[in-house]
């Protein structure tokens, strides 16, 4: 899913609101299947460790008895979602689904004291069977400046819970006249799992300057 929203002036989020497209990217795979997306992570059927890899998105997904995904994102121009974890060896059971994405541009000033979320969900937990992680979504602002004190701004990918592959991290992408807003809250961390899905990306470009891209700190909610 995408939410796309474009104002003629400014857009305010306040402390106790939020936009949350968590989960609503690429589906994880169902037993017997590979998460969908376009670096979803492979479902396993009947290895090794018999968990699921990780999606991916501007992080690789983590591998576990199933491949992760290979990051595919482009952090200069976010179009894409999170793609979704792979099956465990388990009939109906789930990878993590992929974050969604959201799209936000006001011609004025973007107030954020709430928070914005796109986050991966988490694989089935079945034991020592489980789904690889969904990858996080992504975030892409635009303004004539950026304001405020988000409580949250993610993209994190969900965890392979012990044994399935960790999704990617997400991306956050923001494009701006101005920014006096606070990054502490940004966030866009691989998931844990038997093997951690890699960090995403995150970049902030002021018009008419170069970009500056940086990977994401791992962080789970």
């Amino acid at each position: 899913h995408i939410v796309n929203i474009t104002a003629s002036e400014d857009i305010t989020i306040n402390t106790n609101a939020s936009i949350n497209v968590n989960g609503l990217g690429y589906d994880g795979g169902k037993y017997p299947a590979n998460g969908y997306g376009p670096a979803g992570g492979f479902g396993e059927y009947g290895g090794v460790s018999d968990s699921g890899g990780g999606g991916a998105h501007c992080g690789d997904g983590g591998t576990a008895g199933g491949a992760g995904g290979t990051a595919y994102g482009d952090v200069s121009n976010l179009i894409t979602m999170g793609a979704g974890g792979g099956s465990p060896y388990v009939t109906n059971r789930y990878g993590g689904d992929g974050g969604g994405l959201m799209i936000l541009a006001a011609s004025g000033t973007f107030y954020i004291d709430g928070s914005l979320f796109a986050n991966g969900t988490s694989g089935d937990d079945i034991g020592s069977y489980d789904g690889g992680g969904g990858a996080g979504g992504g975030i892409r602002l635009t303004s004539g400046s950026l304001s405020g004190t988000p409580s949250a701004i993610e993209a994190n990918g969900g965890t392979g819970v012990v044994s399935g592959g960790g999704g990617g991290g997400g991306c956050i992408q923001a494009f701006y006249s101005a920014n006096t807003m606070s990054t502490s809250s940004l966030v866009v961390g691989g998931g844990t799992g038997g093997e951690n899905g890699e960090d995403g990306a995150v970049n902030f470009m002021q018009e008419n300057e170069a970009p500056t891209a940086s990977i994401g700190t791992a962080s789970q909610i």
